[in-house]
């Protein structure tokens, strides 16, 4: 019997197309493993300011021009996780990059203020950017899990955020900013002992909105 050879051009694309494949698998595995995993939370006293300002650092030299801007007023010292609280700022970063990766000027800005409601002190954190957006049928369900209009990631980028705000006793929303791109909302406890008092109040103010509709 005679041999075929195989043609390298061929050959090489099917590989390089396996190796894209399994890479996007090894991903999508590692951030299921992040979304399910749920380790104690090792609290400590430090300022979200400096760990904000750490992780936006990281972005700053990428080999694509991101004008990135940080808005940072003075807020008292967050007891959280602060490993947890990294990993909020990297995937929202990421986030924003991937939903302006064919925007020609990206620029991504953060910001925090402090919040004194009814004794109740709270860190008011704004990410916006000036990437396409949320499709409107999904912008509610933006932190679900597998919910993504953008053609990389995984889906889960924002779903992790959400548990780790949530963990905190935390809330996070999304929307598209008037202007372009969009705009995700947190709001932190300065102690996670007050994270409880923070949702019963949403879910009364919830109440009371929907009774005067």
């Amino acid at each position: 019997m005679g041999s075929v050879d195989a043609d390298p051009e061929l050959l090489d694309k099917a590989t390089h197309t396996i190796i894209q494949q399994v890479e996007g698998m090894k991903e999508m595995v590692n951030a299921f493993s992040e979304y399910a995993r749920t380790p104690d939370m090792e609290l400590t006293r430090f300022d979200l300011n400096e760990v904000i300002a750490e992780v936006a650092d990281l972005y700053q030299d990428q080999d694509v021009p991101l004008e990135l801007k940080l808005d940072l007023q003075d807020i008292p010292i967050l007891e959280a996780d602060a490993g947890r609280m990294r990993q909020v700022f990297h995937n929202l970063i990421r986030n924003a990059l991937e939903a302006m990766e064919n925007t020609p000027e990206p620029s991504l800005k953060i910001s925090t203020r402090y919040i004194c409601d009814e004794e109740m002190e709270l860190v008011d954190i704004k990410v916006e950017d000036v990437g396409t957006g949320f499709l409107e049928e999904i912008v509610e369900e933006a932190f679900d899990p597998y919910v993504t209009s953008k053609a990389k990631g995984t889906g889960l980028g924002l779903a992790i955020v959400k548990k780790l705000v949530e963990e905190h006793g935390g809330r996070i929303t999304a929307r598209n900013r008037q202007i372009g791109g969009a705009e995700i909302n947190v709001l932190l406890p300065i102690t996670v002992e007050s994270g409880d008092e923070l949702l019963l109040r949403a879910r009364r103010r919830e109440k009371i909105g929907t009774a005067h509709e």
